[in-house]
């Protein structure tokens, strides 16, 4: 289990074929402590599309969203409760990499 209210890290990751010339997967690794939590997913059908863009055409962007509707109410039965605004809202982001070789597998 994660603790979003503590420091945790994320890994998003292509992962391309052996000889980097079709992206396959996407993995995202999540990490806070021995805790791991590992998503991926084999969406060859759709990603290859953009193979000609991850080759230098593709920005990097952050985003974040409130929730001050309580339209969604996952992660809310620990006993949290929506807040009233987002006045004292903030997101870190620290030790950001990216690594344009390196998530290959067949």
């Amino acid at each position: 289990m994660i603790d979003t209210d503590e420091d945790f890290h994320v890994k998003n990751e292509f992962v391309a074929d052996l000889d980097y010339e079709q992206f396959w997967k996407m993995r995202t690794t999540i990490t806070q402590g021995d805790e791991e939590v590992m998503l991926e997913s084999d969406c060859a059908a759709y990603i290859s599309a953009l193979n000609d863009a991850m080759e230098g055409e593709m920005g990097i962007i952050f985003s974040n969203w409130h929730n001050k509707a309580g339209i969604e109410d996952f992660e809310m039965d620990l006993g949290q409760s929506p807040a009233d605004s987002c006045a004292d809202a903030s997101t870190e982001i620290a030790n950001f990499t990216v690594k344009t070789w390196g998530s290959i597998e067949s």
